[in-house]
C-alpha cells in the first residue's frame, strides 16, 4: 500500500530523463498500480517507479528496505528478457539515483540505463527463465 500522494515535482521532472530513452507511456495510479510510467524503447520496454527520499546519498540496502514494497511489486512483472523493472530514487535537492531490479537486488545504473562505470552485473537469475542469451547456447545432455 502506497503512502502518502504521488512525488509529482519528482514525477515531473523524470519526464525529460524518461523521454530520452524511448517514448513514455503514463500509468494511471489506482489500487496497487506497481509502476508510474512505462518507457518504450527500441530493444526494451522498462517499467519505472519514482520515489521521494530526503538523503539518496546512502547505501543500497537502506531504499532497498525503505521501499521494499514498491520493489516487491516491480518485481511481480512476468521476467522477459525485452521487459526490466527500474526503480528511480530523486531528493528534494533534485538529485537521483536510478537502479534496475534484479532477483538478487537492486543494480545502480545511469540515467541512460547503462551500467555505472565499475559496477558488475549481479549473478543470473535464479527464476528458471530463459534468457535470449540462453537459447544461443549448445544443449549438453
Amino acid at each position: 500500500m502506497s503512502r502518502g500522494r504521488p512525488p509529482q515535482k519528482a514525477l515531473d521532472d523524470a519526464l525529460p530523463i524518461a523521454n530520452r530513452r524511448g517514448a513514455v507511456l503514463h500509468l494511471k495510479q489506482e489500487g496497487e498500480c506497481p509502476a508510474d510510467f512505462v518507457i518504450i524503447g527500441s530493444a526494451r520496454i522498462i517499467f519505472v517507479r519514482v520515489k521521494r527520499r530526503r538523503r539518496v546519498n546512502c547505501d543500497i540496502r537502506e531504499i532497498e528496505g525503505q521501499f521494499s514494497e514498491s520493489i516487491i511489486l516491480l518485481r511481480s512483472f512476468l521476467p522477459l528478457a525485452f521487459i526490466s523493472c527500474e526503480f528511480w530514487v530523486y531528493s528534494q535537492y533534485g538529485k537521483w539515483r536510478f537502479f534496475r531490479i534484479e532477483d538478487a537486488g537492486l543494480l545502480e545504473i545511469a540515467c541512460d540505463g547503462n551500467l555505472l562505470e565499475g559496477t558488475k552485473p549481479g549473478p543470473p537469475a535464479s527464476t528458471g527463465t530463459v534468457s535470449v542469451e540462453d537459447m544461443r547456447e549448445p544443449v549438453r545432455g
